[in-house]
Formats: structure tokens, C-alpha cells, sequence
């Protein structure tokens, strides 16, 4: 239907000059643009058939929740799942991680060895600030500390790991000769 086109007169208008239910309920559906433009200031002052368009809206709001009672899924039906795009994705997924995955021991054994050389200093300093006691600086003060002392030595670590390794200075002067 286009827009420029309006419900005829004959339709829209009861005998006793109120909207019609066809009126009403094409008001309460939205469909504004359907109504003669004395039919929509007729219902901005109307009182009686703004109640008679409010209980249209409501009517339909009752059928809807009603259907979907009735039928169960017709509030949203579901789509197959996509099981063969799923395992697709999946095996592609495996067959990029396998670079990292066969890498993933040799990881595993560098990131131990780490925590076994950065393990007892940080052990050192809680024990050094646990004994300095929390009665002197208050519990919150001995937490900011061992906080920013974990921080301290996981920034040391992450530099150590990033800057290249150089080889001792006294091999590279036996190489040169």
C-alpha cells in the first residue's frame, strides 16, 4: 500500500462521530499514516477513543503473548545448527595453534626454570618485609609493598626475556683472536 494512500471516510467514522474499530485499530497497530489527518486530531483530543486505541494495543499485545503459548518457538525460531561449519572452524583453529602446540613443552620448561630464579627473590623480599612487621606500617602500606615488589621482579623478567641475548665479553674477544 503506498503511503499517500487513506482509509476512506465511510470506514473511519462511526455514526456517532467517534473512530471507527478499523480507525482504532489501525492507530494502535502504527500505521498512523493510514488515518485522514481529521481523523488524527479527532484522536489527540478524543479521550474516548484514545482509550478505545490503548485497549486495541492492548488486545493485540494479549494475542501475541497468547500465540507464542499456543506454539511453542513461534516467539523466536531457532536455525539448524551449523555443525559441519563448527567442526570446519574448529580443525582449521587446531591446525593453526600447531606451531604454538608443538613449541608448547619447550615453553613450558623456560617459563619454570624462570619462576625457579625469580621463585627465591621474591621469597626474600616478603620474608624481609614480614619481619620489618605490619604493626609498623600498617596492613594496607605492606601490601602496596609486596605488590609493587612482584611487579618489580615480573618487569625484570619480561625485560630479560625481550633484549637479546649477548654473548660474554670474553668470548667474543677469544673469537676475534
Amino acid at each position: 500500500m503506498n503511503t499517500d494512500e487513506k482509509l476512506a471516510l465511510e470506514i473511519v467514522w462511526e455514526a456517532d462521530g467517534h473512530l471507527s474499530e478499523v480507525a482504532a485499530t489501525a492507530a494502535a497497530d502504527g500505521q498512523d499514516h493510514l488515518l485522514p489527518e481529521p481523523a488524527l486530531a479527532h484522536l489527540s483530543e478524543c479521550e474516548s477513543c484514545m482509550r478505545r486505541v490503548g485497549q486495541a494495543a492492548m488486545l493485540a499485545i494479549d494475542v501475541g503473548e497468547h500465540l507464542v503459548a499456543i506454539v511453542p518457538g513461534a516467539a523466536a525460531a531457532r536455525a539448524p545448527v551449523p555443525a559441519k561449519a563448527i567442526a570446519a572452524a574448529l580443525v582449521l583453529a587446531m591446525l593453526g595453534a600447531m606451531p604454538a602446540l608443538i613449541s608448547a613443552p619447550l615453553r613450558i620448561v623456560q617459563a619454570w626454570s624462570e619462576v625457579m630464579v625469580v621463585g627465591p627473590h621474591l621469597v626474600r623480599a616478603v620474608v624481609a618485609l614480614a619481619r620489618s612487621g605490619t604493626d609498623a606500617v600498617g596492613p594496607v602500606l605492606w601490601a602496596a609493598a609486596v605488590w609493587s615488589v612482584v611487579v618489580l621482579l615480573l618487569t625484570g623478567v619480561a625485560i630479560a626475556r625481550v633484549v637479546p641475548r649477548m654473548p660474554p665479553a670474553d668470548a667474543a674477544r677469544q673469537e676475534g683472536g
